[in-house]
């Protein structure tokens, strides 16, 4: 017996019927329109429940082979349990299903208020997602000026020491050595004058500071906790 095929009813699209302030002919119209769609949806469910009925019976089917599978052979028990847990599965899958259409069907009718309500209420969803989005975006811009900002800092220090090298070879051998506090880098030099690489401010450029640091750090963990809440990772 090959498997049955399931096919959904077609889903429905209340967009055009939407109660508008000022509707008159137009909101009979509309109902009208509106609770034509759910009884043909209504109509559609029957075929839609019987397609589950078969392949629940289906499922059985394959089930019982399973199972008499298993007691014919002690060799293929393992894989014979994957199966059957399988099929099992499957089974629940189309008694939810079923139980899904079941409901649907009895209570389609009787909910029409509550669909335009739905909608109106996806519509609010919809812009709240496009707000959540939007902020998003801004975390991660914010988070890219933050690395930029970085990357110059590093390159400051990077052209300090440089600078500090070259002198070191023009005055002759020069023991270097760093010291370190939560707003400066401080190179000291056996043969002359320290080198003080400052923070960076708003309108200067210099090291990171350890403030820094810790804000670029909770600005990753906000742009991670924006991913997780609107795309689900």
């Amino acid at each position: 017996m090959a498997r049955p095929h399931v096919t959904p009813p077609e889903p429905i699209d209340l967009t055009d019927q939407r109660i508008q302030i000022g509707d008159t002919t137009a909101f009979v119209t509309k109902f009208n329109t509106t609770q034509d769609a759910f009884e043909r949806f209504s109509e559609a469910t029957g075929p839609y429940a019987e397609q589950l009925n078969a392949l629940g019976e289906y499922l059985e089917q394959r089930a019982d082979s399973a199972e008499e599978a298993a007691l014919s052979t002690a060799d293929d028990r393992q894989a014979t349990r994957a199966h059957l847990k399988t099929v099992t599965e499957l089974k629940d899958e189309v008694v939810d299903q079923r139980t899904l259409a079941e409901d649907a069907t009895s209570t389609v009718l009787s909910r029409l208020d509550d669909a335009l309500e739905a909608t109106d209420y996806a519509n609010a969803q919809s812009a709240r997602a496009e707000q959540a989005a939007t902020t998003a975006q801004q975390a991660a811009s914010d988070a890219s000026t933050a690395a930029e900002n970085s990357n110059q800092q590093r390159a400051l220090a990077e052209a300090a020491a440089e600078q500090a090298a070259q002198s070191a070879i023009e005055a002759g051998p020069t023991h270097l050595s760093v010291s370190r506090n939560a707003t400066a880098v401080t190179i000291e030099s056996s043969t002359g004058q320290n080198a003080v690489l400052p923070a960076a401010s708003e309108t200067t450029a210099g090291l990171m500071t350890a403030a820094d640091k810790q804000s670029l750090n909770q600005l990753h963990q906000h742009q991670l906790m924006f991913d997780a809440a609107l795309f689900g990772v």
